[in-house]
């Protein structure tokens, strides 16, 4: 964890992993809350397993407790980080930047300070168009898998930026895959 998440309180309660209800066996065991400040707005993150990083966003009217089923499998392979975006759950609930830009800079912020230069990220729903733009604007530290039950906003090559190498947004819709996804 960054130094500035250092001497952060411990998610508890309603919305924690300590109070959350209905989860697997063993999730406690893996699975930690956690605040992470990212600079711009602090947030809660459900944090386990072992592996290269995977970021999981979750959809309106989500939390992290959306993937809480499909967790511990990924934790087998993976160091899973669930977020609850700006706006949702344990996280800071700010006036403003609801934008997907400032929503995708939110979570780059998150992984950074997290100490993962290079991350998949899985979306649903809205999460799918708050990993795009994450995805597009931070090519080089994503290698990107989404689940989709939203349009993905950028189709064109022209929509990605000069010397982006990530693949085009229609991958999503002919499932792709990432081979490192695999692994184990």
């Amino acid at each position: 964890m960054s130094s500035s998440s250092a001497g952060l309180p411990t998610p508890e309660g309603t919305g924690s992993v300590s109070g959350a209800p209905h989860l697997p066996e063993g999730f406690t065991g893996t699975f930690t809350s956690r605040y992470v400040d990212t600079g711009d707005v602090r947030l809660h993150a459900v944090t386990g397993g072992g592996g290269p990083p995977l970021l999981l966003i979750h959809g309106w009217p989500g939390s992290w407790y959306y993937w809480r089923l499909v967790m511990p499998a990924l934790a087998r392979a993976f160091s899973v980080i669930a977020v609850d975006q700006r706006g949702i759950g344990l996280s800071d609930k700010p006036e403003e930047g609801y934008d997907t830009g400032t929503l995708a800079n939110d979570l780059a912020g998150l992984m950074d300070a997290l100490g993962h230069e290079r991350f998949a990220v899985v979306g649903v729903d809205t999460g799918l168009l708050t990993a795009s733009p994450r995805a597009l604007r931070h090519c080089t530290a994503a290698s990107s898998s989404t689940a989709r039950s939203a349009p993905p906003p950028h189709r064109t090559r022209s929509a990605r930026p000069a010397g982006c190498r990530c693949p085009s947004w229609r991958w999503a819709e002919r499932r792709v895959p990432v081979p490192w996804l695999r692994r184990r």
